[in-house]
């Protein structure tokens, strides 16, 4: 087509590109309710989390304060460190601390420290009566901030922030000063409870919070889906109608109503530019109008040199006709004369240019190329001559008069495209060939015919046409005759 400057882009780049409406705005409401219910879980059991940690360690503090009120600190200070010279202090130490261990729930071990000459951390006692219990004196490498701070005086006990494991378990531990008489610290006891249930609850916690949230997850996927409907399908159907409608079908509007504002608010701007487009259809020939929604180039004035088959009508003695009918009767006879016309050149894949008066110019090849372009030309005069008669037969039987039509046919070469300035466009055919075919036409007058056309464009067409030669013709502005023939018929049904 040559409507615009530049040749439509194919339709495999028209296509926009990326993931649909739907299935976009379906994965963004299923990841905001997953995030969601995952991050509820998450605070969730972060909290329940902090909650139990918070319950063992007042626990803990309250055991190892209860710990330390129950041991002697002047007789835990008599208690050599020297494992060889132990006496009753140290079995009373050993049998007091075995005792409070029974009296905590989950209670692992208690003991005590001191602190050496050489400010190491020891220990003194052990509940542990096993072979892996610790030794009086034995140094402790593995002392923590926490139980260097309870041997500061004046502070209560002390808990570890952190749960220890090895191979049987995890636990927490906690210290408390043992003071003496005399208010000094004399050591610490640290008590050691079992945090396995905990660490199970914490387990548990997460397990059914995690389930919890696949159950919502999935319980809400169906409300998802259906929102995503209601929201996505009128807009999916707006740019169906879109696309309908840059593909120049006209026809096919449905109602597509919306609880969504916008969505009707784009219906009603869509419903607008169909009803426009529409109305521009009827003032630009449809093929052309199809070309210049669909080629999406802005068309400008330019021309191209090309071979078409021209066809001009006019009524006989329509001047005389109109000064008899009243000007309303006289358009719509026109107008119903007009549509005959217009959708026999359509029937044929011609493009009707323009009306002029009564008269009306069409043309083949041209905006789209069409091989037997008079052929089509030739059967759509004789499918004009037609319709026209019958619309005469009938006013005929109604006690009216009718207007009888006088059809001339050209093939030559032409100059086609938009003719006009950037403000105002008219797509049209100009040149010796499109006079040629108005002269053409005129001669039906002197020859009493009905179709006449010149010898380029009968020498294209086949025989099952009926054809007879007239007289070579010397028309106004041309130095050689012509020769013209009057077409009379067809002897076979083409597809019409």
């Amino acid at each position: 087509m040559e409507l615009v400057s530049e040749k439509p882009k194919p339709a495999a780049q028209e296509r926009a590109g990326g993931i649909g409406l739907r299935s976009a705005f379906s994965i963004f409401l299923v990841l905001i309710v997953m995030i969601s219910v995952f991050s509820v879980t998450l605070v969730t059991y972060l909290q329940a989390k902090q909650l139990a940690r918070d319950e063992i360690r007042a626990r803990l503090l309250a055991a190892a304060g209860t710990a330390a009120l129950a041991i002697d600190a002047d007789r835990h200070s008599r208690v050599a460190l020297d494992r060889r010279q132990q006496g009753m202090d140290y079995n009373d130490l050993q049998i007091e601390l075995r005792k409070i261990q029974k009296n905590i729930p989950d209670a692992r071990y208690v003991y005590t420290f001191r602190l050496n000459k050489k400010n190491q951390i020891v220990f003194v006692g052990d509940s542990d009566n096993s072979k892996n219990k610790s030794f009086v004196g034995e140094v402790y490498s593995d002392e923590t901030e926490t139980m260097r701070a309870a041997f500061v005086p004046g502070v209560s006990a002390v808990a570890e922030k952190q749960f220890a494991s090895d191979r049987w378990g995890s636990w927490l531990s906690g210290y408390a000063p043992l003071i003496r008489a005399n208010g000094t610290v004399e050591g610490i006891v640290g008590v050691d409870i079992s945090a396995n249930q905990v660490l199970e609850l914490e387990k548990k916690y997460l397990t059914v919070g995690l389930i919890s949230s696949l159950i919502i997850i999935l319980v809400l996927i169906p409300f998802i889906f259906y929102a995503t409907h209601t929201i996505t399908g009128p807009l999916r159907r707006v740019s169906e109608e879109l696309k309908r409608l840059r593909e120049f079908d006209l026809n096919s509007g449905s109602q597509n109503r919306s609880r969504i504002r916008e969505v009707n608010e784009l219906n009603f701007a869509l419903e607008s530019t169909r009803v426009g487009l529409k109305s521009f259809k009827k003032y630009v020939p449809g093929d052309i109008a199809t070309a210049l929604v669909s080629s999406r180039v802005e068309a400008r004035a330019d021309v191209k040199k090309r071979e078409i088959t021209l066809m001009f009508t006019d009524f006989e003695g329509f001047t005389t006709f109109a000064e008899s009918v009243a000007p309303d009767v006289l358009v719509q006879l026109l107008n119903k004369y007009f549509e005959a016309i217009s959708h026999a050149v359509a029937e044929y894949q011609g493009t009707v240019d323009k009306f002029i008066g009564d008269s009306v110019m069409a043309f083949w090849n041209a905006p789209a190329s069409i091989p037997n372009h008079p052929e089509q030309a030739a059967l759509a005069a004789i499918k004009v001559v037609d319709r026209i008669r019958a619309i005469n037969a009938q006013r005929a039987r109604e006690g009216q008069p009718g207007l009888n039509i006088r059809v001339g046919i050209h093939t030559g070469i032409a100059m086609v495209g938009n003719i006009g300035h950037e403000g105002r466009l008219s797509y049209t055919a100009i040149g010796d060939a499109v006079n040629m075919a108005s002269r053409i036409e005129a001669l039906n007058k002197k020859y009493g015919t009905s179709i006449l056309m010149s010898a380029s464009t009968a020498e294209r067409l086949g025989k099952h046409f009926e054809m007879k030669p007239l007289e070579d013709v010397l028309l106004k502005g041309k130095s050689k005759p012509i020769a013209v023939l009057e077409l009379r018929g067809v002897e076979l049904e083409s597809e019409s």
